[in-house]
């Protein structure tokens, strides 16, 4: 009995508070909705029957005391199978914690168990951009750069088509860039961002909330008051349409009183732009917010910034200038501390206090240094994202000569100020005013500047895109010069090998005495074919390596096998084909000395270097022999002859494809091109000795085992 007149004594005082508006809620009404909520909770019967009460607590909690009740409500939700409750706990648990890499990662693994659909993949796509955020804080400014251009070159590829996943690539270049510089290509990233969220509808707000918090900020930085009003705008449209969404639902406390109170507070500082009634609604809702909610009252007081807006709009100069002054030196103020130093500057004139005025023109003066300081190094780093000018250097080194030469002047001009007597105000007015005058031309170099860099970032791009179709041409080229090697491959083979054949032939059809003559040309036509046909496999060889198609067959081989089946192929018996060339084998080890890798491609480097010998030496010895060392795990063969040698400074150049040094020497350039490469292959190596100077050594080392 006792438990259900508790219930319907719950039940009654509360839908007698709910009656009130969520934001009308003092702190003695919002503890006994508390108690009540609480009542109700504790003779829940189930735990569907506890998350509306749970929720409601929740939505009257701030501090710590969410994370907990966050995670009640998603452990509730859960037991019941309510998906949509769970993905809104996530969101938030996912808030509350962004710090935190383990709950993060605990998020991310509950989103991917859910069914897939829109909702999911909304709160996927939120965590994943807390997770920017997380990421940023943990790294503490360590390579930002090059995170930046990394996410910029995942961004710009054209791989990544899902907008989900262009989305969080596009907030973490914001992020990152937000690092580097507040400028216009921030800014103009930020409204690419806006588009695509925009263009995504997804279901629920909590990326766009995102968003608008993250960018007012930047806009209201750089004075663009339209961009401010606009964010903000959004942003309490859409706290207006969650609540309208949550009050549908039962939950009639939510009202995101911080959130709407910093939205109203950042918009009454565009109140240049304002009129007179928006200046004070703003103001009003402002007052409002802090008399319902402790830490914004808190806040108001202590940190003046609202009423300070209020005063310079509605003209009363006297109260901001002495608000300006007590807060003006707060770091919670640094990021606008120059708007703050032009209102104090006006308060004072309007009040004509000189001292003040005095103070705050030099005091804005060394700020607007600073911030132009600031501007061109952010300019820089923007140039430096986007390309690299030699030029652009310059030209930003004697921007910063000129602003040291201006402080040094500016901090001239102070330590006169301090010395000079009540007669020189006037004096000091003049300099104050050619001070202004300097700063203004400084401003308008700056935005020529802009102006300069944007038209060159412009070319720029046009350029990149001009180099990308011809990288499209040049690959279409490249695919199309494969087939036709292909193709002649066989079309050149095929004749050539039917012309030894049939020449073969023919000589043996003729009689033996007849056939001494007629060898002599069956030769010549063998040799020629064969030099046709090795030169076409060179091509063939060149192209597969270069394209990554050629493979190796690794086994256990002996390296006198190897090295016979190269002398074999260039060696008819052993013997070099020109009368005053002899050859000799110099064995390093047994006949039985066996290593793991390719044998035909080993020999094939080794028939390249031997026939490099004989073609390059009419008279001397041609040696090829191999150095083991079992210590290090390699081989190495030497080839060596006693030819004209390699001049000077061409020990590298050799090596490069269609390259001879004698134009006259049969071959296209490709031998020692395709050693190189097989050697890399075989993850080996071939250079020249240059201490040996009777003629050219070739070495070419590989390790003994893959």
């Amino acid at each position: 009995m006792h438990r259900y007149i508790v219930r319907l004594a719950g039940a009654f005082s509360f839908a007698i508070l709910s009656l009130l508006p969520a934001h009308a809620l003092d702190s003695n009404v919002r503890k006994a909705m508390l108690d009540s909520l609480s009542g109700q909770l504790s003779i829940a019967m189930t735990a569907a029957d506890s998350i509306e009460p749970l929720y409601n607590i929740f939505d009257l909690t701030y501090g710590s005391s969410r994370i907990e009740l966050a995670n009640t409500i998603y452990s509730k939700a859960k037991q019941t199978g309510r998906t949509k409750t769970q993905l809104d706990m996530l969101r938030h648990i996912a808030n509350l914690n962004w710090k935190n890499d383990t709950v993060l990662h605990f998020v991310k693994k509950e989103i991917e168990k859910l069914p897939e659909s829109v909702d999911q993949k909304s709160t996927k796509l939120f965590v994943d951009i807390i997770n920017i955020d997380n990421l940023l804080w943990s790294e503490h400014n360590k390579n930002n750069n090059d995170h930046l251009l990394n996410y910029v070159r995942q961004y710009s590829s054209e791989s990544v088509s899902d907008d989900y996943d262009r989305a969080v690539l596009l907030y973490a270049v914001c992020r990152y860039l937000g690092q580097e510089t507040r400028g216009e290509l921030l800014e103009g990233y930020i409204g690419r961002l806006e588009e695509l969220i925009e263009s995504m509808h997804l279901p629920d707000g909590a990326v766009r909330r995102l968003l608008y918090t993250r960018s007012a900020p930047i806009f209201y930085k750089n004075d663009n008051y339209k961009r401010v009003l606009e964010a903000d705008t959004k942003m309490l449209h859409e706290i207006d349409s969650l609540e309208s969404n949550y009050t549908e639902q039962g939950r009639v406390f939510y009202n995101a009183p911080i959130y709407r109170y910093k939205s109203y507070r950042r918009m009454l500082g565009c109140y240049p732009v304002l009129s007179e009634e928006e200046i004070e609604d703003y103001y009003g809702k402002i007052l409002y917010l802090a008399d319902i909610n402790p830490n914004i009252a808190f806040d108001l007081k202590t940190n003046e910034r609202a009423s300070i807006y209020y005063a310079m709009a509605t003209g009363d100069y006297q109260k901001a200038k002495t608000m300006l002054k007590r807060q003006i030196d707060d770091p919670i103020h640094a990021e606008i501390r120059l708007q703050l130093l032009r209102m104090l500057q006006e308060a004072a004139s309007k009040t004509n206090d000189t001292s003040t005025l005095l103070e705050s023109s030099q005091l804005l003066s060394e700020e607007l240094e600073n911030q132009l300081e600031t501007k061109k190094q952010e300019r820089s780093r923007e140039l430096q994202l986007v390309y690299d000018l030699s030029d652009l250097l310059h030209r930003n080194s004697q921007l910063e000569a000129y602003s040291h030469s201006i402080a040094l002047k500016s901090r001239t001009v102070m330590i006169i100020i301090g010395a000079i007597t009540i007669v020189l105000l006037v004096i000091l007015s003049l300099l104050l005013f050619r001070q202004n005058k300097r700063n203004r031309k400084l401003a308008d170099i700056l935005r020529n500047s802009n102006d300069s860099l944007r038209q060159e970032r412009d070319d720029l791009r046009a350029t990149q895109e001009e180099l990308t179709a011809l990288r499209d041409k040049a690959r279409a080229a490249d695919r199309k010069k494969t087939e036709f090697i292909n193709n002649m491959s066989h079309e050149v083979k095929v004749p050539l090998t039917a012309i030894a054949e049939y020449s073969q032939l023919i000589t043996d059809c003729i009689p033996e005495n007849q056939r001494a003559y007629l060898d002599r040309f069956s030769s010549i036509i063998n040799s020629n074919v064969k030099m046709v046909i090795r030169l076409v496999n060179d091509v063939l060889d060149t192209d597969s390596m270069e394209n990554g198609q050629m493979s190796l067959e690794i086994r256990p081989t002996t390296v006198e096998s190897i090295c016979r089946l190269a002398i074999d192929n260039v060696f008819e018996r052993g013997i070099p084909d020109k009368e005053g060339l002899k050859f000799c084998y110099k064995p390093g080890g047994s006949d039985e000395l066996t290593i793991e890798t390719d044998g035909q491609r080993v020999s094939q480097v080794l028939v390249n270097l031997l026939t490099n010998a004989v073609k390059f030496s009419d008279t001397g010895l041609i040696t090829l022999s191999y150095d083991y060392n079992e210590a290090d795990g390699k081989i190495s063969f030497i080839v060596t002859d006693q030819g004209e040698g390699i001049p000077n400074g061409q020990e590298e150049a050799i090596f490069e494809r269609f390259r001879r040094l004698d134009h006259s020497a049969h071959g296209c350039g490709l031998g020692l091109y395709i050693s190189r490469l097989i050697a890399k292959l075989l993850k080996g190596t071939v250079t020249v000795d240059k201490s040996y100077k009777g003629g050219a050594r070739f070495v070419f080392t590989i390790p003994t085992v893959s």
